[in-house]
């Protein structure tokens, strides 16, 4: 009957996204990031990169990229302000460190829901203690300056 194909239907829908939830909780759980950031092709470590001219683009990648910020805090963009370089969005805004200090450091984190509209760039009003998860940082010597 019509009604116990629909029931078989939801009941694998269901089940389908119950042990999606669980793998992702597993990875969660295992220290595993769902993303990537690449600079250079290469995963960002906790390092500073020296910026050529015109900053260095991050490349965020993984199946849950559209849950991930870019942000520098140390941008002087003003009180309880950081300026964000990637918020799940398709294109990042290089990272320079071309105000303030001559090196800036780089934060990337997952967040189940974005604290930002996906795709903001620029300096924005973040709560960089909202609940996040796979916190990764790296430093960015502005162009012509030397990493520490």
């Amino acid at each position: 009957s019509k009604t116990a194909k629909m029931l078989r239907r939801y009941t694998l829908i269901t089940l389908s996204l119950l042990l999606l939830l669980a793998a992702w909780t597993h990875a969660k759980h295992e220290n595993t990031c769902p993303y990537d950031v690449k600079i250079d092709g290469n995963s960002v470590t906790n390092t500073c990169y020296e910026s050529p001219d015109g900053g260095v683009l991050p490349e965020v990648t993984g199946s849950y990229k559209s849950n991930v910020v870019v942000w520098d805090p140390d941008a002087p963009c003003g009180d309880g302000k950081v300026f964000v370089h990637f918020c799940g969005g398709k294109d990042a805004h290089p990272m320079t460190a071309g105000a303030g200090g001559l090196v800036h450091s780089y934060y990337s984190a997952f967040f189940d829901v974005l604290p930002l509209q996906r795709g903001t760039t620029g300096c924005q009003d973040f709560d960089v203690t909202f609940d996040k998860h796979c916190s990764k940082t790296w430093q960015v010597a502005r162009y012509q300056a030397k990493c520490p």
